[in-house]
């Protein structure tokens, strides 16, 4: 659970500039 709670808020972050728009809308929206 600790996992999944910082995943979120760092890859929201990461996604933006790592990940295409394609990974933001999954990882940002849900």
């Amino acid at each position: 659970m600790k996992v999944v709670t910082i995943d979120r808020n760092f890859i929201s972050d990461n996604v933006v500039i790592s990940t295409p728009t394609r990974d933001t809308s999954r990882y940002g929206m849900g």
